[in-house]
This record gives structure tokens, C-alpha cells and sequence, in this order.
């Protein structure tokens, strides 16, 4: 058995399908997340896993026959949405209030496309005049749900001049509550759940209060379908940390009104370790059921068992973007020596070669809600790894002022 670099699929930042179809681990917070729908935003950091959980369930649940809605911006679509955050104050609070009804219009109209197609509520579609005039004028406003909420919202613009007036407008202006009546009753008699899933949120944001603002009103929106709908929708909206820690500290209301529907991601040194384990069987055919047989198949004597597993997790920050990344590195090591196993040293190189990655995603992860955060952190390079908490606090005066 030779190592070969890459091993794992992920070289950079990019999701492997090809990986996760062979080697998905249902680790807890998937299942919870599969199987409860009493939490639908899912908080993680870079690398945590939210692409990867998209995939699966988009995987699993089409699988299933579930028709399924994936909204997933790209950065230009997502920077296109700011101006209707603009259109309603400069507050969080007006813009979450205004895109809230915006956002929540976007999803019923996208589940009223997937009634209209289906044989079992597509005559009931037909024989609404209201439905059938929205659903027209939604298919004729673009090709994606960005581009069509865009569109809309520009014929929207035209109707009120004065913000206020346009949060109080929207709603009858889209015929939001009889619509909303309407598909719910419709999406009911079908006997069908639709699946809702958002992700890549983080495309384009900027980090102050119409990024904020817009973030926070599509996770209020989305609420308000799934309360509409009931058990005919279920919907899953994965952010990344900052952004939420964001919307934590801008929105007074969030902490009665989302906070009990929120799932943080959160990996184990054991759930990574059989997430490693999953996928060094699927790379090199290894038939072994002991976890630790498949670990210690691919690694020196000094670096057997989970304890070997776990020093080598010191070198991340417990994340599968990492382990993966520091996993590629060390058999692009091994495979440098022309070695079958992977030992200590492989694992201390691919730590420096990956540091530098890492510390710039810390940076950007956390510097929107800690300003200052590259320079401070940047102030303990080239020093001891211990020191006295008089002398950091010594040096991060120094870089403050």
C-alpha cells in the first residue's frame, strides 16, 4: 500500500461529491438534523461541514422522492439582494422586516412551481385565478430565485416612495396572507413535504447592517413559511458563525424568536476519527471493522490508536476542512520518502504548510465581529508559544494603540 497525496479529495477549500457519496459520515449532528425538525438554522464555522451536509441531504432526501428546493446564491446574486435591503431603512430591524415578507413571497412562490408540476395539486393550482396570476408573473421574472425576488421587488419600488411605506405595502401589494392561505391549503391536500435548502449564505456578505439586515430577515422569512405550511415544508438555512454571532448582537428579538431553533455544529475527536477512518477504507479497499485497525494500517507505531489519532489533532482546530487538509498534506509527505506509512514528522510539516491557511481563515471568519483581530493575532507571531498573561496583554496594548 503506497500513500498518495490527495488522498482525501479535498485539496483547497472545495466540496468532494465523489468523497462524501463513498465515505459520508452520519455523524450526531446530521442525524439530529435528519431526523428533527425542530431546529432548521444550522450555525458552523469554515470547514465545519454545511456544504457537506447540503450535499447529503439534497442527496438523501431527492433519493426519497421529496421535492426539493435548493437556494444556494452566488456572490453577484447575493450582493444583488442589497438594494432591497436598502429599500426599506438603514436599521437591522427595517431591513429584517421588509425582507422578511420579500423572502417569505420568494419561498411560497417557489413551492407553488413545485405544486403546479405535480399531478396530485396541479388542478388545484390551475383553479385559483390568484394563483395562477402570481405563479406567472414569478416564472416570467428570471431564472433563479434571487433573479426573480429581484424583479419583483423592482416593479415593488415603483408603488411607495417612503420606507416606512414600503414595509407596510408589501404585504398587500404581493397579496401575501390570502396567497399564503391559498398554497397552504393546497400544499396540505397534496400530502406532500417539500424540502427547503439554503446555503452558501455567506457569498457576498459584508459584514454591517443591510448584510445584517438581509441575513437575518430571509432566516425570519423562512420561519414564517415553515409555520405557514406546517408539515408541508421543511427547511434547513446553514450560516456561518460570524454571521450569526452577527445577527446575535444587532437583533434585540432573536434570542425569543430563532434561538431555540438554532443547531450548532460541533465535532469530537471520536466522530472525526470515524470520519477518517470512513474514508481511508473507501481510499484503499480496507476491509478491517476496527476503526483502529484501519488508523494504525496507514500510520507508524508512535502514532497507533486513537491517542495517536488525537496528537494529531492538536495540529487543527476540529474541523473536518482541517483533518482532511492536514491528512492530504501528510501522504503528500510520505509519499515524498517513498513511504507506505505516515509517521510524526509527516504530520509536523503538513502542519506548517497548512498554518498559514488556517490563520487566514481565522481572520476572516472573526474580523467583521471583532475589528482588529488579524493585527492582534498578528502581534504573537515569531514568539514563544507560552508567556505570562501580563505580557500579552503587555503586547496587545501595544498593537491597539
Amino acid at each position: 500500500m503506497v500513500a498518495r497525496p490527495n488522498a482525501f479529495g479535498e485539496v483547497r477549500a472545495e466540496l468532494d461529491h465523489n468523497a462524501l457519496d463513498l465515505a459520508f459520515f452520519e455523524w450526531r449532528d446530521y442525524k439530529t438534523l435528519f431526523e428533527s425538525t425542530d431546529r432548521f438554522i444550522v450555525v458552523g464555522r469554515r470547514g465545519a461541514g454545511k456544504s457537506a451536509l447540503t450535499y447529503q441531504l439534497k442527496k438523501v432526501w431527492s433519493g426519497r422522492k421529496f421535492p426539493l428546493i435548493l437556494v444556494a446564491p452566488n456572490e453577484d446574486e447575493l450582493i444583488g439582494l442589497r438594494p432591497i435591503g436598502r429599500m426599506f431603512g438603514n436599521s437591522v430591524m427595517r431591513i429584517r422586516a421588509g425582507v422578511r415578507l420579500a423572502w417569505r413571497y420568494a419561498l411560497l412562490m417557489e413551492v407553488l412551481q413545485a405544486l403546479a408540476v405535480d399531478y396530485k395539486s396541479k388542478s388545484r393550482v390551475e383553479g385559483e385565478p390568484l394563483l395562477r396570476e402570481h405563479l406567472s408573473r414569478w416564472r416570467r421574472a428570471g431564472a433563479t430565485i434571487v433573479s426573480r425576488l429581484r424583479h419583483t421587488m423592482k416593479e415593488f419600488a415603483g408603488t411607495s416612495l417612503a420606507e416606512e411605506e414600503r414595509i407596510a405595502d408589501l404585504a398587500d401589494y404581493l397579496s401575501l396572507h390570502h396567497v399564503t392561505n391559498l398554497i397552504s391549503l393546497v400544499a396540505e391536500n397534496s400530502a406532500q413535504t417539500f424540502i427547503v435548502l439554503t446555503d452558501r449564505l455567506d457569498e457576498g456578505y459584508e459584514p454591517d447592517d443591510v448584510g445584517t439586515g438581509l441575513i437575518d430577515g430571509i432566516l425570519y422569512g423562512t420561519d414564517e413559511v415553515r409555520t405557514a405550511l406546517g408539515g408541508s415544508v421543511r427547511a434547513v438555512v446553514f450560516i456561518r458563525d460570524n454571521i450569526f454571532s452577527a445577527i446575535e448582537t444587532e437583533d434585540n428579538d432573536f434570542s425569543r424568536n430563532l434561538e431555540s431553533q438554532v443547531l450548532r455544529l460541533h465535532w469530537d475527536p471520536q466522530e472525526l476519527f470515524y470520519m477518517v477512518c470512513a474514508r481511508i477504507r473507501s481510499l484503499f479497499g480496507i476491509t478491517k471493522e476496527s476503526d483502529v485497525k484501519v488508523w494504525n494500517s496507514i500510520t507508524a507505531n508512535e502514532l497507533h490508536g486513537r491517542d495517536g489519532f488525537k496528537s494529531c489533532l492538536k495540529h487543527t482546530l476540529y474541523r473536518p476542512r482541517d483533518v482532511i487538509a492536514l491528512m492530504n498534506s501528510a501522504f503528500y509527505q510520505a509519499q515524498r520518502q517513498s513511504r507506505s506509512v505516515l509517521i510524526s514528522d509527516d504530520f509536523e510539516e503538513a502542519a506548517k504548510d497548512i498554518s498559514k491557511a488556517r490563520f487566514m481563515d481565522l481572520g476572516k471568519e472573526y474580523e467583521a465581529v471583532i475589528p482588529g483581530t488579524k493585527a492582534l493575532t498578528a502581534s504573537f507571531s515569531g514568539r514563544s508559544p507560552k508567556m505570562l498573561a501580563s505580557e500579552a496583554m503587555l503586547l496587545l496594548e501595544r498593537t491597539l494603540a
